[in-house]
Formats: structure tokens, sequence, C-alpha cells
């Protein structure tokens, strides 16, 4: 054998044109460097790379296979179809060739569960055979149950992907690191964005194109709109996960910190699927890790806020990912950030939603990648602009247009002094209409904000309203019964329809925009002529609600939410009812047809979206992220994305493909909806909208106890009688959108007893203020008023329900027992007062005479009289006994919410949407004081028993205490808001909206 190398290879290669040979090397990238850039072989074996060009520059009739995890560089200029050095790239096993692998074993295995396998390991049949040997093994030939265990690296798998991952340079890891936190492909653009410290474009490609010769990344070129982009295949994925979590778990125990400065563990501007699979793969691991290592959330807590002394004395880690990181992981082992300090901090990737962040100290940080809570106010309505890429959303009295592709607000529409609860954009797109609880429609220019026309004389709160397809008409109905038409070139009113029972819910013009559809509570549907204002046809058809109804984009099928659970469709032509959806069972809130009419999407109680195929009625998706009811469903005009609004307080949009949650807009709101105070004056209860009912000491004005127990809100509170009550004098009700009734005892903060027979909301509850009550009725009668139209009598010891009462044809609203306890009072949305003998369940007497919806009722302390307050914003007092209406106040711009009796019976109390509170003499009808601090709704007014003060909860958040001898406000409670001291001054990074939003969640800002 010759000495040197080149005679060594001269004379292998005249062997090879002596003979048909074939040579094979495999794993040759053990001849390949690990510290320089791929394809380089190590110290001491160039010479391999000399034997390759020699084989295949030289003519020979024989051939060398090499088998290889990464190319050789060296060769690259030397391939080609016709070229004497040709590469093949190794694609993995299709299902059916993987499924075959597997079957190997002995064991069965279904196409799904080998499809699952096939997908999480490239198809590689090295890491199948490993994989199925330890089915075999471990699992008994149980493929699910492996796959339940979710561990997909393992063993021989994980020792080759440690091997390949060693050998990658710093840059190439830190690229293999983002596209596993990234999860889906990334774009180069998107690459050289998140890398710290900035990368030239010219390293980026050469690393990645490294590391795609290492055969570590997937490369997807540019193609259907999709720009050239790159991720990994999911073995390699999680590969890289874990090793990541551990080397951040390792960095915040030991130090120095480095990939927690250099990475952003989560994306807080991700799309919403890929952020919570972001928590779940990441953030949660090593939370856990370091619960595990740390032991108590207390110690976590103070390392942590050790690392955030570190980031603050490291300039690089200031403007790293560190502090959003941090922020994110505190949040995920729920450590209350509370005081904590990130001032002039970059602050990235930071979301902060949901979070309580009072007196955290962001002065001079840079805020630009983070995510707040992002509205405030109650969420009520929204619609997709013709365009697409705007979402108009009604939150509380305001409008606000947010743009959907960069989540941010982009215009706030303020002058509604009640809800926004309907919204239509014009069909060009530069105007949008907007209804309010205030009795007035809005245009708004859609590029400036600007109001350009309120339309007024509408008698009643708008509830839906709707442009003609062409943009000449506009359709408004609500309240008052009454559908009026608009000319949108004059803005005059031209048509005021009739025929309607009860309150319109819902107006549709037919796609040629003759035909006005309207529905209403009185369970019909209705079929105008828009020109001549007649009515066509009536159609005996239940509605659910409002949204409960949706007409086929072709006018020739309507479909509704019926009879509560059902989804009907029905035959425009005849009313007749063509199909149910089979297997319904919960509330259905809203329908929309999808714009080419194929599907449809319900939203319902049970907390979900569903997407169903028109023609056969079939199930093709169930849409799940919500908490709380799903009241509003919207396509968007490409059909390619849904809006669905929830009582959770949050709007999301959803990829209508995957059913994934693109989106989510989450609102902040919690208005005082009831008040009571204690019959001895030192207590107040209050509820609002996060579901808790708290407890308020009124000499020291500071909350003392907060009841958690309800999964809805809480709209009704009433404290049982102390006089002769003993143990019960402790005893406080409380009525929810849950549909129960909860007896607590206020003092040690116990739910004693959970009443469940209401169907619907429970809105109104008082207990009889005498202890010793006629013979065959509880001593302890607790009285509640439901949406169910009924009013039910319970047992307040025991929790036994003793009558039903039953008569009026609406939502009942309110209930009040007189002060002797011999009569019972209820209001409701029938527009009726009802005198009730809450011993034998008799009606004894029907008030009539309101306009509107009775919303309240008290008797005076005296028992003689009754007021009553109502949505045609006058007072009415009444001698219950004969019916007859002695006085009528009027003075209240909108509905009255509430009334109460002063102790000495000659003046009430009123509080309403107008969002004032008002007293009232009632024997001479004199306003006596107009009290005008409250910002928004005033729904709940209740008096001391024995001292001349007022108490007023109001949506604004805040309850006001007021001497009711002069009007005076004499102290405002209120709850800490989520932001309450938050120090924003000097920070960068924050839109005006932002910042307008975040001072109202309570952030200081000094500009």
């Amino acid at each position: 054998m010759p000495e040197s190398l080149d005679a060594q290879i001269s004379c292998l290669v005249d062997y090879l044109r002596e003979a048909r040979c074939l040579l094979i090397l495999d794993n040759a990238e053990s001849l390949l460097s690990g510290e320089q850039r791929t394809g380089q072989f190590r110290p001491g074996y160039e010479g391999y790379g000399q034997l390759f060009r020699s084989v295949g520059e030289t003519r020979h009739q024989s051939c060398l296979v090499v088998t290889s995890r990464e190319k050789f560089k060296s060769l690259s200029t030397k391939e080609g179809p016709d070229l004497p050095i040709r590469s093949l790239r190794l694609a993995g096993l299709p299902q059916a060739a993987g499924q075959a692998v597997l079957g190997e074993k002995g064991f069965a295995v279904s196409a799904e569960a080998s499809q699952a396998l096939v997908a999480h390991y490239g198809g590689n049949p090295l890491a199948l055979k490993i994989v199925a040997t330890t089915i075999q093994e471990l699992f008994g030939g149980d493929v699910g149950l492996f796959l339940q265990q979710g561990a997909v690296i393992f063993g021989d798998i994980a020792d080759l992907l440690e091997q390949q991952f060693n050998r990658l340079l710093p840059l190439e890891k830190e690229i293999m690191y983002w596209l596993a936190i990234q999860r889906e492909w990334m774009t180069l653009t998107e690459l050289q964005a998140d890398l710290l410290p900035p990368v030239a474009i010219r390293h980026l490609i050469e690393s990645l194109e490294s590391l795609q010769l290492r055969s570590l990344i997937e490369q997807r070129l540019p193609k259907d709109g999709h720009p050239l982009s790159f991720t990994q295949q999911p073995v390699v994925m999680e590969y890289v996960t874990e090793s990541l979590v551990q080397s951040v778990f390792q960095e915040l125990v030991r130090g120095p910190l480095e990939l927690f400065n250099s990475h952003a563990l989560t994306r807080a501007q991700a799309q919403d699927y890929l952020r919570n699979t972001q928590i779940r793969q990441t953030l949660q691991p090593l939370a856990n890790k370091l619960l595990a290592q740390w032991g108590s959330q207390e110690t976590a807590n103070a390392e942590l806020q050790q690392v955030l002394l570190e980031l603050h004395k490291n300039s690089v880690s200031q403007s790293g990912y560190g502090a959003g990181n941090l922020i994110n992981l505190l949040g995920q082992l729920k450590v209350d950030l509370c005081g904590l300090d990130f001032s002039n901090l970059t602050v990235r990737q930071a979301y902060l939603g949901g979070l309580n962040l009072q007196r955290v100290d962001f002065s001079g940080a840079d805020l630009a990648q983070s995510v707040f809570t992002q509205t405030l106010g109650i969420l009520f309505s929204a619609t997709f602009s013709p365009c697409g890429k705007y979402l108009a959303i009604g939150i509380g009295n305001a409008v606000h247009l947010w743009s959907i592709n960069d989540n941010r607000p982009v215009l706030t529409c303020q002058g509604h002094s009640g809800w926004v609860q309907s919204l239509a954009f014009s069909p060009d797109g530069q105007s949008l209409a907007s209804g309010g609880h205030d009795q007035s429609v809005r245009i708004w220019d859609v590029e400036t904000g600007q109001c350009l026309k309120t339309l007024k004389g509408i008698k009643g709160a708008v509830q839906t309203l709707t442009f003609s397809p062409e943009g000449s008409w506009l359709s408004v109905g609500g309240y008052d019964q009454t559908i009026q038409i608009w000319r949108t070139k004059t803005w005059e009113c031209c048509q005021s329809l009739q025929g309607h029972a009860g309150r319109v819910l819902s107006v549709i013009f037919s796609p040629d925009g003759i035909i006005l559809f309207s529905s209403g509570e009185d369970q019909t549907v209705h079929l105008w002529d828009v020109e001549t204002g007649k009515s066509k046809e009536v159609f005996e058809i239940p509605v659910n609600w409002a949204l409960s109804i949706a007409l086929s984009p072709d006018g020739k099928m309507l479909a509704t939410g019926s009879d509560r659970t059902s989804v009907k469709f029905w035959d425009v032509a005849t009313g007749r009812c063509l199909r149910i959806l089979p297997n319904y069972t919960s509330e259905v809130w809203a329908v929309v047809f999808s714009p080419d009419g194929k599907q449809l999407a319900t939203a319902s109680e049970d907390k979900t979206i569903k997407l169903w195929d028109v023609e056969t009625g079939y199930c093709l998706r169930t849409f799940q992220d919500h908490t709380q009811r799903v009241w509003a469903v919207a396509f968007s005009p490409d059909g390619e994305t849904l809006a669905s609004l929830s009582d959770d307080q949050s709007l999301k949009l959803w990829d209508v493909a995957s059913g994934r949650s693109l989106r989510t807009l989450t609102g902040y709101s919690n208005g005082i909806f009831a008040i009571a105070v204690c019959p001895n004056g030192r207590w107040l209860a209050s509820s609002g909208e996060d579901h808790l009912i708290r407890l308020w000491d009124l000499e020291t004005g500071e909350c003392t106890r907060a009841l958690a127990g309800h999964t809805n809100l809480v709209t009704a509170i009433a404290f049982a009688p102390l006089e002769g009550m003993g143990s019960a004098g402790s005893y406080l009700a409380t009525g929810s959108d849950d549909q129960t009734i909860k007896i607590w005892d206020y003092q040690t903060g116990d739910c004693l007893k959970t009443l469940k027979s209401h169907r619907d909301w429970v809105g109104a509850l008082c207990f009889s203020p005498v202890c010793s009550a006629p013979s065959g009725v509880s001593e302890l009668l607790l009285a509640s008023g439901s949406h169910d139209q009924t009013i039910r009598l319970w047992d307040g010891y025991t929790g036994e329900p003793l009558q039903v009462l039953e008569g009026h044809t609406h939502r009942v609203k309110t209930v009040a027992f007189s002060p002797d306890g011999r009569y019972l009072a209820s209001g409701s949305d029938d527009q009726t007062i009802k005198i009730w003998d809450p011993v034998s369940g008799t009606c004894l007497q029907t008030l009539t005479g309101h306009e509107g919806l009775v919303l309240a009722v008290a008797f005076s302390p005296c028992g003689q009289w009754l007021v009553s307050g109502s949505a045609d914003r006058t007072l009415k007092l009444w001698n219950y006994q004969t019916g007859e209406c002695l006085q009528t106040l009027a003075g209240h711009e909108h509905r009255i919410r509430s009334v109460a009796f002063l102790p000495g019976g000659e003046y009430a109390v009123s509080g309403g949407d107008d969002q004032t509170v008002r007293v009232w003499n009632v024997l001479t009808g004199e306003l006596l004081h107009l009290l005008r601090e409250h910002s928004k709704t005033v729904w709940s007014v209740a008096v001391s028993p024995g001292a001349p003060f007022i108490f007023s909860g109001s949506e604004d958040e805040t309850i006001r205490i007021w001497d009711g001898s002069s009007g005076n406000c004499v102290r405002t409670l209120r709850i800490p808001r989520p932001y309450e001291g938050m120090n924003i001054q000097g920070a960068t990074g924050l839109t005006p909206a932002q910042r307008t939003t975040l001072r109202a969640l309570g952030a200081i800002d000094g500009g």
C-alpha cells in the first residue's frame, strides 16, 4: 500500500475503474466538525474531502454511497442531476410504510395512531423502530397509552438529537430555540426581528443554510401567498424545547441570565392558540421545575425578585426579553406582582391582560411589545367592516374601532349616554351607525371618528339597526315596539312601522332591499314592504333573543334560536319550519349564516360556538375557549374568521377552518349592580361583574370580606331582618344570573344554602321585614323574582320552596315586602305591578299605567304607599290597595333602575341610566336634590335605616354615600382597579388610546 494519501486514493480509483464496485460510508457526519459551520471536516480528516472529490471527478464504473445527517460543503459545487455527484434528500416514511414498521413488532396499531407517531418522528425509520420497541416492552403494545404520556423524546432518540444539537454553533442554537418557541413557520424577517443582539441578514442566511444541511430544520419555499419560511420536525422541536426549559431553569437557579434575556419564552402578541401552546410547552414546565426546586410560592417570589434586581443592574439585560419573561413567569406562578419595579426596562412580549398590577412601576419602560387589558367597559356589540380590516365594538357607552391585523384600537367614538347595544356599517364602509339605550342613533365617520348625525325622536332604547344593501335606508327597532326607516341622504324618518306587541328584537333587509324582516318579543316575525310600510306577512316564530335570528344570503330561509334550546330553519315564502338541528341541548343566544350561506354558526349558554353544515345539519366544528355564555357571533366578510362575544368579558376571533382562537380582546368592568344596607346600618353589601359579593364596614369605609360562589353576575342582594332572628340576623341572600339564590352568614363568610328552582336569571330578592309571619308561612320569608316570569317564596331558614306566584307575562325585575309583611309587590317587563298576599299566593291587585318596563318598587316606611320606577323615565306613587296612581314624577332623562324611601316616608330616592341620583318629595312631586357625581348608570340605591344617608351603586365602579339632607357626597367606596397606582410616566410604546384605557384602569400617567 502506498504511503502518501494521493497515491492511496489513486490506487483506489484504479480498482474502481477495473471492477464495478459499491462502496458505502454510513453515518459520515462523524467526519465533520462540530465547532465550525456545517460541512467542514474535523482536523485530521480532511483527506476524506480529497477522496470524495477524486471519486466524483474521475471516470470509473463504480459507485460510492455516503449517508450523513449533514451535507459536505466542499461537494456542493459538483452536485447536479447531470453531474457525477448526486445529492438525494431522504424524506420520512409515509403513513402506510410507517405503520408497517410499527407493525413488525407484532402489536396492532390503528391508522390514526400510526399517523400520529409518524408525524411525531418525521417518518424516521430508526426512530419509529426505537419507539415500537418501547411500546412493545414498556406499554404492552398499547399505542394509545404511549401517546397519552406525551413524551416523544427518550433513550437513543434523545442521544442522537443531543449529539446533533451539541455540534451547532451559537447562532445556530439561537435560531433553533426561536423556531421551537414559535412552533410554526417563521420567516426571515420574523427571525431577524426576534434575535437579540441584532444579527446581519448574511449571517442569518448562512446559519439557516447550515441548519438545513444538518437536516435540523424544514423549509417552505414561497408559494400560494406564503413567504420563505422555516420550522422544525415535531421530534426536533420537542427536544429543543426541553433543552430550552432546562437551560433557563439552570440560569434562574444558578445564573448567569443568558437565554432568559435573549429569548421570549412566550410571545404575548402571538395568536391565542400559539400563545397557549407556548405556555403549555415552555412556561408551565419551567414554572413547575422552579416550584419543585424552591418548594413554595413565597420562596419563588423572593428568588425571582432577586432576578428583577439583576435585570436592573445589567445594561444588556435591561433591553432584552428578561423583564417580559419574568412577568409572564410570575403570572404563571400566580405570584403577586403588586409594587414591583420594572422602571426603565424594556418589557418585551409580556402578557399583562387579567393581571393585578397595582402600584407596579413601569415609569420610563418600553412597553411596545406588551399586551395589557385592552378595554374598559362591558362588551355589548360587535360587527366587521365591509372590507374586513376593522371590527366595531360597543363597549359601555362608547364605540371603538379596532384594527384586526395589529390588534390595536384605531378610534374611540364618545357621545352616547347609555349602552351601545347595536352597530352597523354602511355598505361602503365609510359610516358607522350605533344605537344606544339613551334612545338615540348616532352616525359616525369611520375615518375621523366624528359624529355626523344624531337621530332623535326614538321613544325607547335602541335594540337593533341595519342598513339596506344599497345604503339608501337605515332601519331602527327597539323597546318602543316600533320600527323606523330613515332615508340616509337626508336623515329623515320616512316610515314608522307598527305591528309588534312587544320589544322589536331584530331587523334584517332582504338581499334586494325590498323586504324588511323584523322579530319581536311577541314571538312573531313580520315581513314589511319597505316602500309602502305595509306588513306583507306575519309568521308566528318564537325567537329567543335579538341575535337569535338570521336570514340566508339568498333571502330564502330564516334560521332562529327558538324554544330556548332549538335551532330551526324556516321557509321565508311560507313561514313553514323546514327542519330542526338535532341534539341541541343548550340555550341558543345567536345564529348567523356564513357569507356563502353554506354554514351556520350558533352561540350558546354552554360557552361554545358551533359551526353547522346548513344542507346536512351536521355539526362541523365546536369552538371552545370562553368561560361564560356566548351571546353574539359574526362572520367576517370573507367567511374565514368568526367573532364572538361572551359574558366572560372577552371578544374572540376564530379561524373558521381550524377552529383555533386567533385573538382575544379582554375587557375589564366591575360596575356595581346591587347594593343593600344591613338593618343596623353598620354594613353594606355590594355585587359587581366579578361575581363576588363584598361586605363594607360603613364606619371605616373598608371592604372586609368578599363572598365567592356564584358563577355569573350577581344582581340582587337582601339582608335578613335583625330583630328577633337570632343567628339568622346575620343572613344575607344573593340572586344571580346563574339561576341560583345563595344564603350566606355574612359574619363568617359561609355559604349556608343554595336554592335552585328558577329556570332563568334571578334578579330580585327581599326578606319579609317581620320575624313572626302569619300562620303557615316561614318566620324568615324570602321572595325572589326571575326572568322566568315567576315569583317564588322560600323558607329562609331551611331553603324549602313554599310557593310559586304566577301571573306576570314577562320577566320579573323587582320585588318588595310591605313593612308589616302582609303584602308583596312585584314589577315586571310586562309594564305592570302586582300586589300579592304572601300567605295565600293570591294576586290582590294589578297596577297599570307605566308605558315601559317596571324595574323598581318600594313600600313607604308607614306602609301607606308604593313607589315604582320605570323605563318610561317616571316614578309613580300608588295607593296599592285601591290601585290609584297618586302622583307621577318626571325628570329622569332615561330609564329608572332603582327606588327607595328615606326613613320618614315623605321622600323617595331614585337612580337610573341618566347617571343621576334624585331625591323627591313624593307628596308634592318636588325634586329636592339632583346628585350628578356618577359617570355611568346608577344601578342601585339604598338608604340607611336610622340616618338620612343615601347609598348609590353605579356602573362606574363606585358606591357613593350622600347626605340626604344636604345632597352632598360624603364618601366614595371603590374596589381597587387592576392597574390602580401603576406608574406609566415616561413609558414608551403606548398609543394614546392605550394610555387612556390604562389611566381609566387606575394607572398614573404624567403625559
